[in-house]
Parts: C-alpha cells; structure tokens; sequence
C-alpha cells in the first residue's frame, strides 16, 4: 500500500466519527449477547441477531487490527488487550459451539466468552467519554445545562400551581407537573398529561417556545464544538504525516524546506500540548 493510501486509511480510523461508531458498534454486539442470553427468541429472530453480530464484529475485529498496527508494536498491543480477542468471536460461533458442548457440561465457559463482551464495550466506551469530554471542554456546559434544569423545575412549579386545584386536571402532583415539563420542553408531547385551564396552557405554550429555543442552541452548540475538534485532529493528522514524510527524505531538503518542517515540527508540538 502506497502512501496515499496509507494515510488516507488513517485519516478515516482516525476520525471522530469512527470512534463515536465503533463504540455504538461495540454496545450493539452486547446488546444481541445479553437478548440471546436473556429472551426467548424465535429461529428467524435469533438469524437475524447473527447476521447483525456477525457484521458488528467484523467491523471490531478490522478496528482492532488498525489499532494493533497503528501503536508500532502489534503483538505487545494484542497482549495488552488480550480480552478482546476472545470477544470477537461471533455469537453464532458460540451458539454452534455451545451446542456442541452441551453434553460436556462446558456450556457455562463459553457463555464467559459472550460476557467479555461487556469488556470490550467498557473499553469503547470509555475512549468514547473522553472524546465527549475534550468536545465539551470549549462549552460553557454546566451553565447551559443548568439552564435547561431551571426552566423545567420553573415550568412545573407554575403549571402544578395552576391545574391542580382544577378536579378535570390530569396534573394533580409535581411529579406529574415534571413529566409534562419535561415532555413538553424536550418537543415530545406524549399527551398523556395536558393542562385544561387557559392559564395552564400559555405556560404550555412558553415551555414550547423554550424548549424548542434551548435544543436549537443546545445542538448547534454541540455541533459546532465537534466540527472544530473534529475539524483540529484532522489538520493535526494530516500536518503530523506530512512531517513524516519530509523527515524520511530529509536529505533532499532545502536549507528553506528544513526552516519550514521545523516550524512545522513546533507547530504540532503546540498544538498537543494546548489539547492536553
């Protein structure tokens, strides 16, 4: 494989958005484990479950190898993460197997194969936390969110004092007063519980318009702040294998183009060290 294609393969396991799809991968593979392990599922259900685990895993098992390669050291990093190898095996590999040992009594060890699952999951997941994290770092999160949390306790307060008093209300404690704030500012609307007074309403009406105002900014919000990170680790990828590959023909570097990569080598060591 050539270079172009080389790095253009990083840039895309690199991305974000990668990351952010592999652990949603990973926490489907547990979820078809624990649906096989814990409901009774027909023939053509539990097909289905397969053809799904199957691709999950494949998907894993080609993370894992990019990952493998990408740290230098291939087999120290499969030793270090030994448990996911195991957790790659495919769930209907499991179920043949299992069958196959039924009569040995060896059902429970495979069935510690399936668990380890969770493992993997943990570990995606945690990668995923700290990806969220860094995103969140450049937003004002605490004050937004404490925003959204006064708007609705403020919602319920005003629309408990307004229809509970009324025998037709459907709301008669703050507890139902909360799921119709929170319903309402979150734009679901289940309508199990609707105010019947006019007053009730217009509080209706003002959570509407708020709820609808926050989770704009909200998203947006979000949205922006992953386009720039994403946006940062990208140019920061692309700068670091461009400085590769001018070290690896330094000798046919101008006196300029040295000039150039060492501020380019600078450049990248500011960058990591502001994103720490």
């Amino acid at each position: 494989m050539g270079d172009r294609p080389r790095r253009a393969l990083l840039d895309f396991y690199e991305h974000p958005v990668v990351e952010i799809v592999m652990a949603y991968v990973a926490l489907v593979s547990v979820i078809v484990i624990l649906a096989e392990l814990f409901i009774p599922l027909d023939p053509v259900t539990k097909r289905n479950l397969y053809i799904v685990d199957a691709v999950a895993v494949l998907l894993l098992a080609g993370d894992f190898i990019h990952r493998a390669r990408a740290s230098g050291d291939p087999i120290g990093y499969a030793r270090a993460n030994f448990y996911e190898i195991p957790a790659l095996i495919p769930a209907a590999a499991l179920a043949m197997v299992e069958t196959q040992l039924a009569g040995a009594g060896l059902v429970r060890l495979v069935r510690v194969f399936r668990v380890i699952r969770l493992f993997m999951f943990f570990s995606r997941g945690s990668r995923f936390l700290t990806l969220f994290k860094e995103v969140l770092r450049g937003v004002r999160f605490g004050e937004f969110g404490l925003v959204i949390v006064l708007t609705i306790l403020t919602g319920s307060f005003a629309v408990y004092l307004v229809e509970a008093p009324n025998p037709d209300s459907p709301i008669k404690s703050m507890a139902d007063a909360f799921w119709w704030a929170m319903a309402t500012a979150t734009t679901v609307g289940y309508g199990d519980i609707v105010p019947v007074t006019g007053l009730g309403r217009m509080i209706g009406v003002v959570m509407m318009i708020l709820g609808i105002s926050l989770l704009s900014v909200f998203i947006s919000t979000i949205g922006a702040a992953f386009y720039e990170y994403t946006l940062t680790l990208i140019q920061g990828g692309r700068l670091e294998a461009s400085i590769h590959d001018r070290i690896k023909s330094i000798h046919k570097l101008s006196e300029e183009e040295v000039e150039e990569l060492i501020k380019d080598i600078r450049r990248l060591r500011e960058e990591r060290l502001s994103s720490r």
